[in-house]
Parts: C-alpha cells; structure tokens; sequence
C-alpha cells in the first residue's frame, strides 16, 4: 500500500517554528530589558543611601562643633563672608548654588567612613540668642543640647549639610541646634 502526501503543506511548519522562535526572541529581550532597568534602579539607590549617609555624618559633625563651640565669642566665629562655613543672622548662602559647596563657605567633613565622589560638606548659620522665658516661642527641649533648659536664654543655629553618594545624587538636611 502505498500512502500518499498532500502537495498542498509546503513549509507550513517552517513558518510556524519561525514564528515560535520570534516570539522567543522576543521574551528573552524584553525580561533583558527589564534587568537592565532593574538595574539602574538598584545603583540609584545605593547612591541616595550614599548620599543620605553621608549628609547625616556632615550634619552630626556640625552639631558637634557647635557643641564644642565657646558660646562667649560667637560675634568673632560667625562672620558675615561665611568664613570656615561659619555664618551669622541672614549671611548663609544659598544651599542649592553648587558654588557654596565648593570654597570657604561650607566646611569639609573631617572624618568620613563612607567613600564618596565629593566630600560632605556643612555650613552653620547663627540663628541669634533667644528669650526662654514663659511666654517664649523657642522649645528648648526640641532642638540638641539641654543645657540651657534651665537657662534664660538659648543660642539657636541653623545648620545645612550636603552629602553626595556618586553620580546626580545629592541630599542636603537642614537641622535647628540650641546651646
């Protein structure tokens, strides 16, 4: 017996396993795509961790200067040219000039643990010497040191730090300081 084929299948599984074989393709180059971005996404992160991390260190430094700061001399330190990132009433600069993250305005993080592209940076304004008395709009117990709790008056400092992580990320905090 013999068995007879059809003439009328020429290259219908050829067509039909080129368009399996596309739509493979196509699947593995989107799930490419989607671990690329994922990817992108994940170093973003890690470079705003970074940049977080590194701002908290330059604003803790900062507050640590104010605490070791004399409070008797504060019209010498805090000028109005910024000097050592050290400012009085109305001086700071603008945080968001790059220009002030790179002279004398700011001050360079001594110690850093971290390794960023750019050093965090800090600058404190003196903000003035405050009345506590009843009546008084400052809450003393809400801004760092305690000490002049029981005292008449407060030295209120405002305090801006910069922290980079590598690429475009960059966190600037302000933090409120009384001594």
């Amino acid at each position: 017996m013999k068995t007879v084929y059809s003439q009328k299948q020429r290259g219908v599984v050829l067509v039909i396993a080129l368009i399996v074989l596309m739509a493979l393709s196509l699947i593995g180059l989107i799930t490419l795509q989607s671990s690329a971005v994922q990817e992108r996404i994940s170093s973003n992160m890690r470079q705003m961790s970074i940049a977080m991390q590194t701002a908290d260190s330059a604003l803790r430094e900062a507050e640590a200067v104010i605490a070791a700061q004399d409070m008797s001399n504060l019209t010498t330190l805090y000028t109005t040219s910024c000097t050592n990132g050290l400012c009085t009433t109305g001086a700071a600069p603008d945080p968001f000039d790059s220009s002030t993250w790179t002279g004398s305005k700011s001050q360079q993080v001594t110690q850093s643990y971290l390794a960023p592209i750019v050093a965090p940076r800090y600058y404190i304004e003196y903000m003035g010497s405050y009345s506590l008395g009843s009546g008084s709009s400052v809450m003393s117990s809400s801004y760092g040191d305690t000490s002049a709790v029981g005292s008449s008056t407060a030295n209120i400092f405002r305090v801006v730090a910069r922290g980079t992580g590598g690429g475009k990320a960059q966190i600037i905090y302000q933090s409120y300081y009384q001594k």
